[in-house]
Protein backbone atom coordinates (compact mmCIF):
# COMPACT_ATOMS: atom_id res chain seq x y z
CA UNK A 1 0.00 0.00 0.00
CA UNK A 2 2.75 2.30 1.11
CA UNK A 3 4.03 2.27 -2.55
CA UNK A 4 1.51 2.84 -4.39
CA UNK A 5 0.31 6.08 -6.34
CA UNK A 6 -3.17 5.88 -5.06
CA UNK A 7 -4.00 8.61 -2.28
CA UNK A 8 -4.49 7.35 1.25
CA UNK A 9 -5.88 10.44 3.01
CA UNK A 10 -6.29 9.87 6.60
CA UNK A 11 -9.21 11.96 8.93
CA UNK A 12 -8.41 12.34 12.77
CA UNK A 13 -7.79 15.08 15.52
CA UNK A 14 -7.60 15.76 19.14
CA UNK A 15 -4.78 15.15 21.64
CA UNK A 16 -5.09 11.51 22.03
CA UNK A 17 -4.97 10.73 18.22
CA UNK A 18 -1.65 12.75 17.86
CA UNK A 19 0.82 9.94 18.62
CA UNK A 20 -0.66 7.76 15.80
CA UNK A 21 -1.38 10.27 13.26
CA UNK A 22 2.47 10.80 13.85
CA UNK A 23 3.44 7.52 13.56
CA UNK A 24 1.24 7.39 10.44
CA UNK A 25 2.85 10.35 8.82
CA UNK A 26 6.46 9.45 9.38
CA UNK A 27 5.57 5.88 8.63
CA UNK A 28 4.67 7.09 5.10
CA UNK A 29 1.40 5.27 5.21
CA UNK A 30 -0.89 8.36 4.80
CA UNK A 31 0.03 11.17 1.81
CA UNK A 32 -3.16 13.18 3.10
CA UNK A 33 -4.61 14.32 6.25
CA UNK A 34 -7.88 16.18 7.30
CA UNK A 35 -7.57 17.35 10.69
CA UNK A 36 -8.10 20.35 12.88
CA UNK A 37 -6.04 23.21 13.42
CA UNK A 38 -4.33 22.63 16.78
CA UNK A 39 -3.34 19.01 15.83
CA UNK A 40 -1.67 20.55 12.32
CA UNK A 41 0.18 23.31 14.71
CA UNK A 42 1.28 20.15 16.52
CA UNK A 43 2.68 18.40 13.52
CA UNK A 44 4.13 21.08 11.97
CA UNK A 45 6.08 21.27 14.88
CA UNK A 46 7.82 17.38 14.93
Amino acid sequence: IRESNCPRIAAACGEDKRPAILAAVKGGWINGLVTDEHTARWLLTR
